[in-house]
């Protein structure tokens, strides 16, 4: 029961922490392994008949929208910002080929915030986004039923300045259909940190 206690607790600190809600479904998952280890008496007892799920009335953080110039600002930043974070770390100038990659690092980094402002798609949504998905021509963007968190599949428009940079990012990705259009990972969060503090824009609101 300690062991599972931790186990929750740890997956409680991460950044951004999971939902009570997840957390009581990993719970519930162990203490069903261990009721069938009853049944099947493997064990005495179920050890984490005592362990108590997470109340799931916790108060949500409301977030504020980001104002229009802030916007602007954090889009000025970003296909800049891995080469400024590279010269500032390591305190010199980074190879030609390097000086590339981090560029495109940028330019990936700045159409993803791009796309999550501009068309409200859900990260988990954005990963799976192929270039198929996309009708350039038409200016949508077609969300899968097997994608998106609804289970339900949408059509979304695509303002004109979000599709010029969706052709010129294809243009330097060399995108194909199956592809991802975009680039995500598990440290999303800790990237828009860093923009957002380049951009000088709070990540937290003063209470």
């Amino acid at each position: 029961a300690d062991r599972v206690e931790a186990y929750l607790t740890a997956m409680a600190s991460r950044n951004p922490a999971p939902a009570a809600r997840t957390l009581n479904s990993h719970l519930q998952g162990i203490k069903t392994l261990c009721r069938w280890a009853v049944r099947g008496r493997l064990i005495p007892f179920n050890p984490l008949d005592g362990v108590m799920p997470r109340s799931e009335r916790e108060k949500r953080i409301k977030r504020r929208p980001l104002t229009e110039g802030e916007v602007e600002r954090l889009l000025a930043v970003a296909p800049t910002s891995p080469l400024v974070r590279a010269r500032t770390l390591r305190k010199h100038q980074p190879s030609p080929e390097r000086v590339q990659a981090l560029l495109k690092e940028g330019a990936g980094t700045a159409l993803t915030w791009r796309l999550l402002i501009f068309t409200g798609l859900r990260v988990g949504e954005l990963g799976a986004l192929r270039w198929g998905d996309l009708d350039l021509e038409a200016r949508t963007l077609h969300v899968r039923a097997e994608t998106a968190k609804s289970g339900k599949a949408a059509v979304l428009p695509l303002i004109g300045h979000l599709v010029e940079a969706l052709r010129a990012w294809r243009e330097k990705a060399q995108g194909q259909p199956g592809e991802a259009v975009v680039p995500t990972s598990r440290d999303m969060a800790r990237r828009l940190r860093l923009d957002l503090k380049l951009a000088g824009i709070p990540y937290k609101d003063e209470a």
